[in-house]
């Protein structure tokens, strides 16, 4: 059985920031997630108390950082600054952090930022081998995960790790029980297609699912998936983690909230 989560960075931002944890326990969610970055400027104590008073938990907060895992020259920018987001998490008791092969550049679109060397392809697996074995122990002693998440090269060009295939043999190779994959749905069809066989293939290595609509990255039931024989396919799997909704709501939060029941309709959830 499945659990339900909403990213509040993305849903209710017809609401101010703190008023967002209510209206999503309203919504039926009992957890939350949001982007960690710039935790530095967050009232993370705050944060803490709002999740603490309206009955939620954490799902997970998405681990960019300012550097490129798969760069071996970045290798240990990289870890020190997981370190921090890893004290960041503490504070707000989220169990993981979902991290990325590349920095995305804001300046172009988010399209991965180049790297300085042309690396070879087992160059690159071999600095995210050497940093995931790094920081596995690292976060595991705060009891924190880490998911790595594919991107669509089309969404994302330039990404390295744009498959999950890719993402799925670095995951068995470093074989850390903390280290586990996001499978997140829209970059995964936009890429792939094969959305319920691949989570059948590949559901023993991920702890995370993102849920988004392609194209356009909206509300289930806009695009091309089909999420209720998704979620039904996953529900029948050995998944016990979180699915979250992650997209930009086509007009406004009630009606996503609505498209998202259309699609959990008749499945156990917690």
């Amino acid at each position: 059985m499945f659990k339900k989560s909403v990213h509040i960075d993305l849903m209710y931002t017809e609401l101010p920031y703190e008023e967002r944890f209510a209206a999503a326990k309203a919504d039926g969610f009992n957890a939350v997630e949001f982007y960690v970055e710039g935790w530095e400027d967050k009232d993370l104590p705050r944060i803490k108390q709002l999740l603490d008073e309206n009955g939620l938990v954490m799902s997970a907060a998405t681990g960019a950082t300012p550097y490129t895992m798969c760069d071996p020259l970045q290798r240990d920018d990289y870890i020190n600054h997981i370190k921090k987001l890893v004290e960041a998490c503490k504070v707000i008791k989220c169990p993981m952090l979902m991290c990325h092969s590349n920095l995305l550049d804001p300046e172009t679109n988010y399209a991965a930022k180049v790297l300085p060397y042309d690396y070879s392809d087992t160059r690159k697996v071999c600095a995210m081998y050497d940093v995931l074995k790094t920081i596995a122990p690292i976060c595991a002693e705060a009891g924190v995960s880490v998911t790595l998440e594919p991107l669509s090269d089309l969404a994302h060009p330039g990404y390295f790790m744009h498959d999950f295939k890719i993402c799925a043999d670095i995951i068995r190779a470093v074989n850390e029980p903390n280290i586990k994959g996001l499978f997140d749905c829209y970059h995964m069809y936009i890429e792939e297609g094969n959305l319920s066989a691949d989570l059948e293939k590949y559901i023993d290595v991920i702890g995370h699912v993102h849920i988004a609509d392609a194209p356009g990255r909206h509300d289930p039931g806009t695009g091309d998936i089909n999420y209720a024989n998704i979620l039904r396919t996953l529900s029948k799997l050995p998944y016990n983690g979180y699915v979250a909704f992650e997209f930009y709501p086509i007009d406004g939060t009630p009606k996503a909230i609505e498209a998202i029941n259309r699609v959990l309709d008749g499945l156990d959830v917690n």
